[in-house]
């Protein structure tokens, strides 16, 4: 949630983030290789969530 609150100024937003993170984990966890860390993988996929969140909201935004 933290990760996804750095890139999202509203807590729903960042919330929304984390739970799309939180199921794509674990959608794919079997797709984790071990080469990394697991903390990195899982911070890398909250990263990407609240990136692709951000560019929704923006996308929203212009719609109007």
């Amino acid at each position: 949630m933290r990760r996804c609150s750095r890139f999202l100024p509203h807590h729903a937003d960042a919330e929304e983030a984390a739970q799309d993170a939180l199921l794509s984990i674990s959608t794919h966890l079997h797709e984790y290789a071990g080469r990394g860390s697991f903390l990195g993988w899982v911070t890398v996929i909250a990263s990407n969530a609240a990136r692709s969140t951000y560019r929704s909201i923006g996308a929203a935004l212009t719609q109007l």
